[in-house]
């Protein structure tokens, strides 16, 4: 049940990142979701990265606290699931 609701999450945050960023969505696939948001196929800069932390707190109705950024696990869509589903625990 955890990695379905995981998977959600992922999917929603490929979502956001396509209709937001334009990423392309041929880049979203279950191996790419461990690699860097500040490499290929992501390309995102750390201002994007900051606007994308804002449309996660906004889709998911949640508010991350710093502690969840402090081991730079916000820098990968799984590393985002992760937190959300933290946070979020049993609501999703």
């Amino acid at each position: 049940m955890e990695k379905e609701k995981k998977a959600i999450v992922c999917e929603k945050i490929e979502k956001i990142l396509y209709t937001s960023f334009k990423v392309d969505s041929n880049g979203f696939c279950t191996e790419n979701r461990a690699k860097s948001l500040f490499l290929p196929p992501f390309n995102l800069d750390g201002i994007m990265l900051v606007y994308l932390f804002a449309e996660v707190e906004k889709v998911f109705h949640i508010k991350i606290e710093p502690e969840y950024l402090e081991n730079y696990a916000f820098t990968t869509i799984a590393g985002i699931a992760d937190i959300v589903c933290q946070i979020c625990q049993d609501e999703l």
